[in-house]
């Protein structure tokens, strides 16, 4: 790890971090400071595991969501980040990226079963994960929130902005408190990618 130049770009970024502080600060930069402190420290954990512990994670996390770091908020809100992140071509799901790819019979399913978007809403994606191709259960990501329904559950939404709680319990997430399975793979990424989308739309630091 001393070679890899890790231990220099941490106190480089410290060091930045630092730089921007002003002094005083009122109350109010004082929060800012320490959620920047925050992300900071999350975007480090980030680049460690992604770059420096690939060989040991037993889910790959695509080391494209890095260079996403230093790119303003705009260009990473958006649907190729969510689809880099989760890079569904190495899951067994099907995946749409857009309505018009649907039956009218799937349509009708998935907007009666668990999607229900706003008008402005643009939606990122559809993961199918019923046994018949048929859209009566999975989920789906928007520019606003996450929707889905599992298994013997109801439909569920949470909005980015009202993130509050994320934690893996054995092979699910609890979102919110609320139950949310997908794969073991796709519920690691999913964590990674609501970690950053709750920050862009500045919920409280999970």
């Amino acid at each position: 790890l001393y070679d890899s130049g890790y231990r220099e770009l941490v106190q480089r970024r410290f060091l930045h971090w630092i730089d921007k502080l002003s002094i005083p600060q009122t109350p109010a930069e004082n929060a800012q400071a320490l959620r920047e402190l925050h992300y900071l420290i999350d975007d480090l954990l980030d680049f460690f595991f992604v770059q420096h512990t690939a060989d040991l994670n037993v889910v790959v996390i695509p080391q494209v969501v890095l260079r996403y770091q230093q790119l303003p908020e705009d260009f990473v809100a958006h649907q190729q980040f969510c689809l880099d992140l989760l890079d569904f071509e190495r899951e067994s799901e099907q995946v749409y990226t857009s309505v018009l790819e649907l039956t009218e019979d799937q349509v009708r399913n998935v907007t009666r079963h668990f999607l229900s978007p706003e008008p402005d809403e643009r939606i990122w994606f559809i993961c199918d994960q019923s046994l018949l191709g048929k859209l009566r259960k999975g989920f789906a990501m928007t520019n606003k929130a996450l929707y889905w329904k599992s298994r013997f559950q109801g439909a569920q939404r949470v909005y980015y902005h009202k993130l509050r709680s994320l934690t893996k319990e054995k092979e699910w997430l609890l979102i919110n408190d609320l139950y949310f399975n997908a794969t073991p793979s796709l519920n690691t990424k999913l964590i990674w990618l609501l970690r950053k989308l709750a920050r862009l739309h500045e919920a409280a630091p999970l």
